[in-house]
């Protein structure tokens, strides 16, 4: 009997690559091999019959052979076009011979500037489809509400108009700079309205001072401190990414520095001061932390002086983390740990340059941590949010010793797609003084980028419309917000080139299944971060979202003890909960005018409610007005006489029942 070729060999061709790569066979020689296997399958099934190019497995050997027929035919055109080129010239056939030279050139750019690690990379699991289904939950969730992650949307708060670009000079620091970052292109007010509504929808609360105060007892309730509140003499750490003032900052102006080189990356997506500043003015104003208790820092980096200036005007006392710089209001670090403290759970397989670290040490025995990131994609991770921000926790000047625990170690070189593999992120989220000692998770989605090292781009997707992002998500479950965050970015790369499709790397969500449920953890790894013989159990609940449309969630349709995303409008995502006391709020309320001056009349149909409150607070949380509505039944008509020492400013305005309640923000002039 005749030996038959199995007809499965495409299926083998990974297998094969991952052997040629534990052999350590160079890569040109792998994508060599699988050429011309692929080639020579491809030609014995289809050449008999022609209709087999349509099969599966076909199709699966085509993008091999294609790669690999383009790179013989770009060496073979060289090598033919630079002896033609020759022939010509020695027959004084000069036309002739600048038309070969320049085919020669071509085809030897071709050659020379394929890279066989990207022609394997974009063969094998790229865009890979997710392996969980919608409204598919894994783990246990984390928060007062548990998988509660709040989203804040306010077209308002950013200037559609930013250019995002150096003024005419060309220099950077002139009056008609346009980087994002800077006070004209971000409404800090609007931010900070977007955040104290995040913040109460987490908490369940009606105002900033009893959320922070919640939060603050649930955390240190779990840590096992019992049910207590913020002490005076307890330091906070905000870690920010501003990874890039690690070498594009000007130490003589402390912003991006001015060379030409650097102009490319002039107004990298990053955390805006904006968003940082929200979060410090409920801290200090809303709750009352004191201000010189509160650092904010990027340990690898050194932050960029339009960030502190624009702190600094509000609450100059608040101390900016600087590894070694004191200068323009920095505070030096006290130094490294003693010894290491963060352990990588591979043990050196996956990152030999990475068995352990050190950290700083006003972040390592900081009380609490609040993690703000940005909302933006990856050229190594995929995406990059509040896990990957911890790349810049570590004591090192840099974070290439972490990079091959990523997905593509190599910037866009996919080689780490398989599910069940080891995650260095899981680590860093499991580890108790990073993920462990956070307080708060923040994605800072007011622009939203395609790479670490990229400027902000517009989104396409409802509801920015081509607008920026203009968005805030946070929660107390790291793992619900970074699985919100991906189906945000993953919908937005199928509309966006501009993404360019890094969120839909393969096994992109794979460390969240593994911070999920261990039993997503590969084979031969235990996450231990702290080297205590101590394994990580569930750090809170994955899930993807039911369709971008909707963007519900197994606690939005009750269906489920997964992720509860919560929108602010509430009309973003069909919710059966609002996301305070969950109430219902299925009434609208009216208040006018707006702007007011000395009273205003609220307007709004309640459904059975005998007794409503009335409440007015300032954005800060602080009650300025309150009163009593009796026997309302139906509908409510109420004139307000607005207190006599109420100040010009925006505030909240809501009315709460037993079983409803609803606001809304007005102006005071």
């Amino acid at each position: 009997m005749k030996n038959k070729l199995p007809r499965e060999i495409p299926k083998r061709f990974k297998s094969w690559k991952e052997k040629l790569d534990q052999w350590s066979v160079p890569v040109k020689i792998s994508f060599f091999v699988l050429g011309v296997v692929s080639t020579i399958w491809f030609l014995i099934r289809v050449i008999p019959k022609p209709s087999r190019a349509a099969y599966p497995c076909m199709r699966t050997a085509a993008p091999f052979m294609s790669a690999f027929v383009i790179y013989l035919l770009s060496f073979s055109g060289a090598f033919l076009a630079f002896r033609k080129a020759k022939d010509s010239f020695y027959k004084s056939k000069y036309f002739m011979t600048g038309i070969f030279a320049v085919a020669a050139i071509i085809s030897s750019a071709i050659f020379f500037g394929h890279d066989a690690r990207v022609a394997l990379a974009q063969i094998f699991n790229v865009n890979s489809p997710l392996p969980d289904a919608p409204n598919s939950p894994m783990g246990i969730g984390k928060g007062i509400h548990p998988g509660r992650v709040a989203w804040v949307y306010n077209a308002n708060a950013t200037n559609i108009n930013c250019t995002n670009s150096w003024g005419t000079d060309g220099k950077g620091g002139t009056a008609d700079d346009d980087g994002y970052f800077l006070p004209k292109n971000t409404d800090k007010e609007v931010v900070k309205t977007m955040m104290d509504s995040a913040i109460m929808n987490i908490a369940g609360e009606v105002t900033v001072q009893k959320a922070w105060d919640k939060i603050f007892k649930y955390f240190n309730n779990q840590k096992g401190l019992g049910e207590v509140g913020y002490s005076s003499d307890q330091t906070i750490f905000i870690k920010v990414n501003q990874g890039t003032g690690s070498w594009l900052i000007d130490q003589s102006t402390m912003n991006p520095n001015t060379q030409s080189w650097a102009k490319v990356y002039y107004g990298t997506a990053e955390t805006s001061p904006q968003a940082i500043l929200a979060v410090v003015h409920q801290l200090v104003t809303g709750y009352g932390v004191p201000q010189e208790m509160i650092y904010i820092g990027d340990p690898i980096a050194h932050l960029y002086q339009y960030t502190i200036d624009v702190i600094k005007a509000e609450y100059p006392n608040v101390k900016f983390f600087d590894r070694n710089l004191s200068k323009s209001g920095r505070t030096v670090t006290q130094g490294l740990t003693a010894s290491s403290v963060i352990y990588y759970s591979d043990k050196g397989k996956e990152m030999p340059g990475a068995i352990s670290d050190k950290m700083y040490k006003e972040m390592y025995e900081a009380d609490y941590l609040i993690n703000i990131a940005s909302l933006k994609a990856h050229a190594r991770a995929g995406i990059t949010l509040c896990a990957k921000n911890h790349f810049g926790s570590h004591g090192r000047d840099g974070a290439p010793h972490l990079h091959p625990g990523l997905i593509a170690p190599e910037n866009d070189i996919i080689q780490r797609s398989d599910y069940k593999m080891y995650r260095v992120l899981v680590d860093l989220i499991g580890h108790e003084k990073l993920g462990g000692n956070t307080l708060l998770f923040v994605v800072d989605g007011l622009w939203g980028g395609p790479e670490a090292v990229d400027k902000p781009i517009k989104w396409k997707m409802a509801p920015f419309n081509n607008d920026w992002p203009n968005s805030l998500l946070v929660s107390q479950d790291q793992v619900a917000l970074e699985s919100v965050c991906l189906d945000f970015l993953r919908q937005e790369a199928t509309l966006n080139a501009g993404m360019k499709n890094r969120p839909l790397f393969g096994a992109v969500d794979d460390y969240l299944h593994q911070a999920a449920d261990k039993i997503n953890w590969p084979a031969n790894i235990v996450y231990d971060p702290e080297d205590d013989e101590t394994p990580l159990e569930s750090l809170g609940v994955h899930e993807h979202w039911n369709n971008a449309t909707d963007k519900q969630y197994t606690r939005n349709l009750k269906s489920g003890t997964g992720i509860e995303l919560v929108s602010t409008p509430k009309s973003l995502v069909q919710s059966v909960t609002t996301g305070v006391d969950e109430l219902k709020s299925n009434f609208a309320l009216n208040v006018y005018p707006n702007p007011a001056t000395d009273k205003i009349w609220v307007n709004c149909k309640l459904d059975g409610e005998s007794d409503v409150q009335l409440y007015i607070h300032n954005l800060s949380g602080v009650l300025v007005f309150q009163q009593k509505i009796e026997n309302p039944k139906g509908l409510i008509n109420h004139q307000v006489n607005l207190p006599a020492n109420i100040v010009k400013g925006n505030y909240l305005v809501s009315i709460a029942g037993k079983k409803q309640r609803t606001s809304v923000k007005i102006t005071v002039n």
